[in-house]
């Protein structure tokens, strides 16, 4: 079974029915009996043998999960024998109470568009239109694309994004871009840049843009009508859209991708709405805002790429100084460079003095994992540099979502507790609710499973403050609210989940993301 795999690939193994880690020395025994091993396919060994393994959408997870917990529990551990050993809770659940649980303010998912306030960016955005529309007066969209492709693909959108969608039997089905953003725009189907094949693709795209004049005063934005599909298993043709991204990005170019397939599909009416928003957010318009008063705190996210193929975890940060969402700067680097995140911190530190002319309340750091020592001390030595003497407060927030703890609301028809509920599950560890169930009667189509929230922080007596830690966690709600890639509901804070996005783009960069790159949407 293990011949033909690279063994820095294997992680796990199985052997005589039990897990062992491949990779511990302890554990190098059993290679005595090769023959009846038998790896574990992980993602990273799925990767180099070409595996499929198809996504499967699952609509609620709490029920199956439900039953497979009761099921066990039923089985074998509510027995005379077991609970001999040990005194298992009779009901098998533990019971919260009441004043117990948690709940994020009542207004926290409220959003400020342009007109009014809402809770669902799917209608509201077009019912009540942007925050801000883009601060840019003059915006092109040019179009990048196969040239055999121009007739049908690029000649249909072209087509929506000025006249819209419309069903000869429903009607309209999406408004024309420009009403749908609120920005006028130029929009010129025969201006483009063209390629014979994907494999030319590159060298034909580095002449045009060598030679491409752009106007001053302009923003420019790349739609590039995709001939790959974003699971394309050959991995030279799907590099062909992260050098493309990174081409357009050195020359101040920020870019959608849309795969040209898609363009003809019933759905695509549903992908509009999110193509508009990611459009708008990357002229530097602003969808939609949180719904709340602005304070001074100086809030860093930190996310995580891990490359399979480059065997590499990189690092993406993104720096927000206020509480309304507003993003300023962005950048990458690989996860072992902790000098280089303290040194955006210390920019950050700064630009915040320049903005504010004082220094902030807090600083706040949502990490995708415990942070170290290591990690932490050029931060500190940066504040002490600066004689800020402000408390640090460490959120770590889990990338993936809590399976380990999860709770069930019998009094839902899904069980799935409502958005906004928190629950402690230990010391400075909590459990939040994030969801789009937002009243006790509402039934939702996504149930997503909470996300687990760990506290530390510079003076550990500030955790004792539940009225702030409360607010801390407000915070991390809200910030998933800002989401603007799509109109679907995000469990994750983009503290988290933007970082993550720009690291898994960037890891496939020849060259470090250049300047424009730094204070630009591109990778929504």
């Amino acid at each position: 079974m293990l011949q033909d795999i690279d063994p820095e690939k294997i992680s796990k193994v199985i052997y005589n029915g039990e897990v062992y880690s491949y990779q511990r020395e302890e554990n190098q025994h059993i290679k005595l009996y090769l023959e009846e091993i038998y790896p574990v396919l992980s993602n990273r060994l799925l990767e180099s043998l070409e595996i499929d393994r198809p996504f499967k959408r699952i609509p609620n997870k709490y029920i199956p999960y439900w039953n497979e917990i009761t099921s066990f529990y039923s089985t074998f551990l509510d027995t005379e024998e077991f609970k001999a050993i040990i005194p298992l809770n009779s009901k098998g659940f533990k019971q919260l109470r009441e004043d117990k649980i948690l709940q994020t303010k009542s207004n926290s998912n409220e959003l400020r568009f342009g007109k009014d306030t809402g809770i669902e960016p799917k209608k509201d955005f077009l019912i009540l239109g942007p925050y801000r529309p883009s601060n840019q007066p003059n915006v092109r969209l040019i179009f990048v694309y196969q040239k055999s492709d121009k007739k049908k693909y690029v000649a249909k959108l072209f087509s929506v994004l000025r006249d819209g969608l419309t069903h000869p039997q429903y009607g309209e089905q999406f408004p024309p871009m420009l009403r749908a953003i609120k920005q006028n725009f130029i929009l010129e189907e025969s201006a483009g840049i063209e390629f014979e094949s994907p494999e030319t693709a590159i060298d034909e795209i580095k002449q045009q843009l060598s030679v491409f004049d752009k106007k001053e005063s302009t923003q420019y934005v790349a739609l590039y009508v995709s001939p790959i599909r974003k699971d394309e298993k050959d991995h030279e043709r799907l590099m062909l859209y992260y050098q493309v991204k990174e081409l357009l990005l050195r020359r101040d170019i920020t870019s959608q991708v849309i795969y040209r397939e898609s363009l003809f599909k019933s759905a695509f009416r549903f992908y509009l709405p999110n193509i508009a928003i990611a459009l708008l957010a990357k002229i530097n318009g602003i969808p939609w805002r949180l719904d709340t008063d602005v304070t001074t705190d100086l809030v860093v996210g930190v996310g995580a790429f891990y490359s399979l193929t480059q065997n590499t975890k990189y690092i993406g940060s993104t720096f927000c100084f206020n509480n309304d969402g507003t993003f300023q700067g962005f950048n990458c680097h690989k996860a072992n460079e902790t000098d280089m995140l303290a040194g955006e911190i210390s920019s950050a530190i700064m630009k915040f003095y320049v903005d504010n002319h004082k220094k902030a309340k807090r600083l706040i750091i949502h990490f995708y994992k415990k942070m170290s020592r290591k990690e932490l001390q050029p931060i500190y030595e940066v504040l002490h540099n600066f004689k800020w003497e402000i408390p640090v407060i460490v959120i770590t927030i889990n990338k993936t979502i809590s399976n380990d703890y999860v709770a069930f609301d019998l009094d839902s028809p899904n069980l799935m507790p409502k958005s906004g509920t928190i629950l402690p599950i230990g010391t400075n560890q909590y459990l939040l609710f994030n969801n789009t169930r937002y009243s006790d009667s509402q039934s939702v189509n996504d149930n997503l499973f909470p996300i687990k929230l760990s506290f530390s922080a510079s003076d550990e007596d500030l955790l004792g403050d539940l009225l702030m830690v409360k607010d801390l966690i407000d915070q991390v709600y809200q910030f998933s609210r800002m989401y603007w890639k799509s109109v679907r509901q995000q469990n994750l804070p983009v503290t988290i989940k933007y970082p993550e996005m720009a690291a898994e783009i960037y890891a496939f960069f020849q060259e470090g993301v250049p300047p424009f790159g730094t204070k630009n949407l591109w990778f929504l």
